[in-house]
């Protein structure tokens, strides 16, 4: 079984100045992370997933970015936002779950962007993670 794993997400600059959504998807097609940030909004989520390999998106072009999640820790991954709507991500850390981020990345902020999960999922905010919903019949 994957070991937990987290990645912490802030921007540069620190708070969006258009529409953004950022993603985080796996080699599953049905599965996803999204975090949603309206103008003014800061840019600071984390995405509390289990250890493996991801790519990271944005609708911005030439925006995206494959990382390697270890067990047991947090990767701090900062979005740079480019001039002409583009952006791009930089990795600047990794360290255990239970330690503080890399002080180039922006402290973490209480104001969380609107999450949202595939059908039959539920965005679940104590876990900052997507939770399956059963069907019932």
């Amino acid at each position: 079984m994957p070991s937990p794993a987290s990645l912490h997400l802030s921007g540069e600059p620190a708070d969006a100045t258009q529409h953004l959504m950022v993603r985080l998807l796996d080699d599953d097609p049905g599965w996803r992370r999204e975090g949603v940030f309206d103008p003014g909004d800061p840019i600071v989520v984390d995405f509390a997933v289990s250890s493996r390999e991801y790519r990271l998106e944005s609708r911005l072009p030439e925006c995206s970015l494959v990382v390697a999640l270890g067990p047991d820790a947090e990767t701090d991954v900062v979005m740079h936002i480019l001039d002409a709507g583009r952006c791009s991500f930089e990795v600047v850390g990794a360290h255990p779950l239970d330690q503080s981020h890399e002080p180039s990345v922006s402290p973490r902020r209480e104001r969380q962007p609107r999450l949202t999960a595939p059908i039959g999922h539920a965005y679940h905010p104590a876990a900052h993670t997507v939770i399956s919903i059963p069907r019932f019949s």
